[in-house]
């Protein structure tokens, strides 16, 4: 049955760190691994280029840390997450992109607010696997579809600006268990690929996976693949 669901039945996306005043995230972030028993590594640390670290299917960590002192946090009033949101299984998603850009992690990274993170609700972890989920978000269609839908989050340079509520509201079809290891398999393929040629073909194949999954014709596909 190919009847379109949203994104929210399956995924729980949540805000991650913020540092409310300035001069704060000094006093946690660091470039080193500080002597602090609760060093973590963090994506997204260094100033105006974190979003770096998180390419399309692939994390590349910056080498920062965060020191997740939640007393000293508490002490300036700057609440922490929990660290079960970090320390699962969980994709990472650009919150400011040229397209819509996500990561699968399941290395515990810490990561700072240019980012959502995303993890399958509880009822859905039996019947999908994470890596689906980010095949659909990293594809060109849903690409397509956001930056048409909502036009109003177009800013500065051609950018996206992507939103909690908009995202959950990203239609879903729910795949056969042969379409989704099918479309799990490259995904763990590109995640894996060490050179760009590599990672373009498989990309490719994972479009035209979503392509068949969504009964996207032949002439939709050619306006969204001149699109991007």
């Amino acid at each position: 049955s190919n009847e379109l669901e949203t994104l929210n039945n399956y995924l729980t996306i949540k805000w991650t760190i913020s540092f409310h005043t300035s001069g704060l995230r000094e006093k946690f972030l660091f470039s080193e691994k500080p002597n602090a028993k609760n060093a973590k590594k963090l994506i997204g640390g260094k100033s105006f280029a974190g979003n770096n670290d998180i390419k399309r299917y692939k994390l590349q960590w910056g080498g920062w840390w965060i020191d997740y002192n939640e007393e000293l946090a508490k002490k300036h009033k700057n609440q922490l997450p929990q660290k079960t949101l970090f320390e699962q299984e969980k994709l990472i998603i650009c919150q400011n992109a040229l397209r819509l850009r996500a990561a699968y992690d399941n290395k515990k990274f810490y990561c700072k607010d240019t980012f959502f993170v995303a993890q399958l609700n509880n009822n859905m972890r039996d019947k999908f696997d994470l890596k689906f989920f980010l095949a659909i978000m990293n594809s060109k269609l849903l690409h397509y579809y956001y930056a048409n839908i909502y036009k109003g989050t177009h800013i500065a340079g051609g950018y996206l600006h992507y939103l909690i509520g908009y995202l959950y509201s990203l239609p879903v079809v729910e795949p056969t268990k042969k379409q989704q290891s099918d479309i799990v398999a490259l995904v763990e393929k590109i995640i894996e690929s060490k050179n760009e040629s590599e990672f373009n073909k498989i990309d490719k194949k994972i479009d035209e996976l979503i392509y068949k999954l969504y009964s996207i014709t032949k002439q939709e596909t050619e306006v969204i693949e001149s699109f991007s």
